[in-house]
């Protein structure tokens, strides 16, 4: 991607999306760090959080977040992140892998750079730090990522539609980010809700067999069947207000049932619409199921 979006340098202090503030900020914390580790010779420290950086923030994260923007809009904001960490990624890599970034630096920046080698470039310096972007950036990474791992346990391909996505969210600004959740996740639009619009039904029965058949023994095949037919929510309804579930058999047995011996699975509802759901730390994610 790097190497074949450069045709001219970019454009120096384009409008920088949020995205991109946070990725920058990002990179400009890494250059602190691992410039503090280098200065007292912790060299495998600062290889570490460089390594870090490009493959689980920069590889993982961001580049996924900007494909469309480099190949569908040709944004110059993008490129001009991508230009800038790219480069700064491999002075700070320099020291360690001479060669290859001599490489990296030769075929890609060269001729865009006053110098003729990587090795006589100046060290990386911090960029910029926004506090907000950093705030707001890492909970769209957060949502990116565990939805794109909900398409992949789901057995869905990451560029399959997946149309609405719901969140109960107290993240300001998310939807400045909108359009990169969209277009990199392949949804169609998302809605933000009330904790209040979304509520929590049981959804399934699954009784204990290991508990229920051996209590009732030849009529535990008769048992099972009822609760097939059981409706989850009037279940757990009685479950809520008796703390247990009372029916009979066609026989006149009584049959009183607990949370021990049967469980409700439980689904998030949104007007009417049984979702499936993930929970991150002040932020609820509704998707619709398959």
């Amino acid at each position: 991607m790097i190497s074949s979006s450069f045709e001219e340098k970019p454009k120096e202090k384009p409008d920088l999306k949020l995205m991109d503030r946070w990725l920058l900020t990002k990179y400009s914390a890494l250059v602190e760090k691992a410039t503090e580790y280098m200065d007292n010779y912790r060299y495998d420290k600062a290889l570490q959080e460089i390594e870090y950086f490009l493959w689980h923030v920069l590889a993982d994260h961001y580049l996924e977040m900007v494909k469309y923007r480099i190949y569908e809009q040709g944004d110059d904001a993008a490129k001009y992140v991508l230009y800038h960490v790219g480069l700064g990624v491999a002075k700070l890599l320099a020291p360690f892998l001479s060669f290859i970034t001599e490489e990296v630096y030769d075929s890609i920046y060269k001729r865009f750079q006053n110098e003729e080698s990587i090795h006589i470039e100046s060290w990386p310096e911090p960029v910029l730090k926004d506090r907000k972007a950093v705030k707001t950036g890492e909970r769209v990474k957060e949502l990116i990522a565990e939805i794109r791992n909900w398409k992949s346990d789901k057995g869905i391909p990451l560029n399959e539609e997946i149309g609405t996505i719901r969140l109960v969210t107290e993240t300001e600004g998310i939807l400045e980010c909108e359009e990169d959740i969209l277009k990199t996740l392949n949804a169609s639009e998302i809605q933000i809700l009330d904790e209040g619009e979304v509520k929590e039904e049981a959804v399934d029965v699954k009784p204990d067999h290991s508990k229920i058949g051996p209590k009732y023994k030849g009529k535990a095949k008769e048992v099972f069947q009822r609760l097939e037919e059981t409706d989850p929510e009037e279940m757990n309804s009685s479950f809520e207000e008796f703390g247990n579930y009372v029916f009979h058999l066609s026989d006149g047995t009584e049959i009183r049932l607990t949370e021990e011996e049967v469980e409700l699975r439980k689904s998030k509802v949104h007007e009417g619409e049984t979702l499936d759901s993930i929970s991150l730390e002040g932020m609820l994610i509704l998707l619709e199921k398959e």
